[in-house]
Parts: C-alpha cells; sequence; structure tokens
C-alpha cells in the first residue's frame, strides 16, 4: 500500500504526508514522509478548550523507516529524522497530553522566569537510529539568553535524558548561567544540576569580572532574535 500523497487542509493550516506499508512474514516494512510549515496551533487548542489563549506556529518534519506490526510500535525500531520548530506566543502545557509538552513546560521556567525573557522560538533536529533518538541540534531561543541541549531517547526502553547549556546573548559579570540535567522516563522525569556543572559555573561566575569585559571587545554578540536558527534546524540542514 502506497500513499503519495495526502494533502490535508486544516484551519491553522497543511499538512503533508507520503508513505509505504509493505506486508512482510511477521511485521510491516512501513516508511512515512511528513511535512508541516507555520501550523497555527491555536485555532486546534482552542477547539480543545475555547477559554484558552494558547496559540503561535509550529514547523514540523520527519522521514522515517520502520519494522512494526502495530502504530503503537512504529518509533520502536523507527530510523531517519524528526525536526520541530515552534514560535510559541501563549502556552498551556495540560491542554496537550503529550510527554514531549510536558517536558517543555517543565523546562522553560527555569530559564525564562528570573529574567523575564520572551521566548523567541524552540527548536529540535533529531538523527533517529533503531528506535534511539539523539540531537542533530537542539536550541531554545530567548531575547536574553540561548540555551543549547544534549538529548538521547529511546522509545523502546521509554525513558531519555537532556542536559540544558545555557549562554547569555551579551557577556555579564556575575551571571550563573548554570546547566540542568533532565532525564527519567516519558512518563516521570526528575531535574537535577551535575556536580561538573556545579564546578564550570563557579569558575565563570568567579572570573566574570575578567573574562566579560574581553567579550564584550572581542565577540560578536548573540542575534537578538535567534528564528532564522530555528528554521534552519527544523528544516535538518547543517
Amino acid at each position: 500500500m502506497s500513499l503519495n500523497p495526502l494533502h490535508i487542509k486544516l484551519p491553522g493550516g497543511n499538512v503533508d504526508i507520503k508513505g509505504s506499508v509493505k506486508a512482510q512474514k511477521e511485521l510491516f516494512d512501513i516508511h512515512l514522509e511528513g511535512l508541516v510549515k507555520n501550523f497555527d496551533y491555536g485555532i486546534i487548542a482552542r477547539r480543545i478548550d475555547p477559554k484558552t489563549d494558547m496559540h503561535g506556529k509550529i514547523s514540523f518534519k520527519f522521514d522515517l523507516n520502520s519494522l512494526a506490526n502495530t502504530p503503537d510500535s512504529l518509533m520502536n525500531n523507527a530510523n531517519g529524522f524528526i525536526g520541530f520548530a515552534a514560535w510559541p506566543k501563549a502556552f498551556q502545557a495540560n491542554l496537550i497530553d503529550l510527554w514531549a509538552v510536558s517536558l517543555a513546560d517543565a523546562v522553560l521556567p527555569k530559564f525564562m522566569n528570573k529574567d523575564n525573557s520572551v521566548l523567541n522560538c524552540v527548536a529540535g533536529g533529531f538523527n533517529v537510529k533503531n528506535g534511539n533518538m539523539t540531537q542533530r541540534d537542539l536550541l531554545l531561543d530567548t531575547s536574553r539568553i540561548q540555551v543549547h541541549g544534549a538529548f538521547d531517547a529511546s522509545y523502546k526502553n521509554r525513558d531519555f535524558s537532556l542536559y540544558l547549556s545555557p549562554k547569555s546573548k551579551r557577556a555579564q559579570i556575575f551571571s550563573l548561567q548554570t546547566p540542568v540535567e533532565v532525564n527519567g522516563s516519558f512518563e516521570k522525569f526528575h531535574f537535577g544540576v551535575p556536580l561538573s556543572a556545579i564546578l564550570e559555573t563557579s569558575v565563570r561566575f568567579t572570573t566574570s569580572p575578567v573574562v566579560a569585559p574581553l567579550q564584550w571587545l572581542f565577540e560578536k554578540p548573540i542575534a537578538a532574535n535567534g528564528s532564522a536558527e530555528c528554521q534552519r534546524i527544523w528544516q535538518g540542514k547543517p
């Protein structure tokens, strides 16, 4: 069976899907491709809860091959690429019951509440091999900092680990910028600060009165809005 292509027009935007399924002795050989550009997810959110102000744009891309016998086991043996980027304007995680959305809801306040940052975009590009997903690029961009991440997840075991390292867009004196580690299962995870991150933060904090002025002179500040970088990441471009 092949599907080439399927175009779905929704109020928030269009969804394009291609795919094929080939029957084997025990499993199905499945290939799926999908593309969503600048989808307004606020329309769907308001259909779930008419009172929500959740809205924004999301782009999504995937190209996956897998051997599976049920939709639930599709990702257990998957190989390929998944990319996404979101430009949230208002966020309400408990409206959508997905583990990745719950993770985002837990992570975002760690980097935004203290300095009144404005979230520009979030993007990830992930390589998938035999059901294991690792980041090609992972970025959280705000008006004041950029957060880069290292991510590893297993769909077979339904667990993951995530290391997030923030960096101010302009060098600052006595800025902590402490990395955060998140790990656990898709259903239940916890935060921590590794010992190495504490030592690194202590050294940076102590030396910042010397290092920061040199960075002001010789380093180019990070762009105020990283949307172009988010676009590159979700499309899987180098």
